[in-house]
């Protein structure tokens, strides 16, 4: 009999949605729901500097074009996380690029503070990268 290893995922609850990005996993979800209840700061952004900062974000064309045509675009707000130092961008590619597209200059992001970061980062099995991601 073959033991198979179980994997187990935390920070992470059925339907969650998360964002993965070269240090591992966000639990947006989560991060999205405290920010709406003011846990977080917010702050005005530079659209063209955060597009520069996460040009490596896939996002769905079609999806971009539909968010252009959003009339209340402008009161979105993108989710941030700090983390080693860096400002990540977890939430709002696409209405990031939608906004860009619009013509707009500045846009509001929540950051979530270094310190406060843990509590969105999904584990697997305890580790920061999901076991199907190749290491380098």
């Amino acid at each position: 009999m073959t033991m198979t290893k179980a994997l187990v995922i935390s920070n992470m609850g059925p339907g969650d949605i998360t964002f993965e990005h070269d240090l591992g996993v966000w639990n947006v979800t989560r991060a999205f729901a405290d920010c709406a209840k003011g846990k977080h700061r917010i702050y005005l952004h530079h659209v063209a500097e955060v597009l520069a900062g996460s040009e490596t974000i896939e996002v769905d064309r079609d999806k971009v074009e539909r968010y252009a045509q959003d009339l209340d675009l402008e009161s979105f707000a993108l989710i941030f996380v700090v983390e080693d130092g860096k400002v990540w961008l977890i939430d709002g590619a696409h209405h990031l690029r939608a906004m860009s597209q619009r013509g707009f200059k500045d846009c509001t992001g929540f950051v979530i503070e270094e310190k406060d970061t843990a509590q969105y980062r999904v584990l697997f099995n305890g580790e920061r990268q999901p076991p199907w991601k190749k290491k380098p």
